[in-house]
């Protein structure tokens, strides 16, 4: 009975251990530059950028502030 048990434990362990890639992670966007500055104070190089780095890198709360640059006004 122990030898089952042992291979299960490492069964499961083989399983839970694999390395997880997010499904609906997009791997390439657009090369149109339409800058828009995240939440987090970073500039980039377009809305599916900014997507692509909320949806893949597990931030949640990563959202648009402003057409345009971080850090330079904007004026309309």
């Amino acid at each position: 009975m122990r030898p089952s048990v042992l291979i299960l434990v490492m069964m499961v362990m083989v399983v839970t251990a694999a390395p997880y890639d997010a499904p609906d992670c997009p791997r390439a966007c657009y090369a149109l530059y339409a800058p828009v500055c995240g939440s987090d104070g970073s500039t980039y190089g377009n809305d599916c950028n900014l997507s692509t780095e909320r949806i893949c890198n597990n931030k949640p709360g990563l959202y648009i502030v402003h057409q345009g640059e971080c850090g330079k006004k904007q004026y309309f």
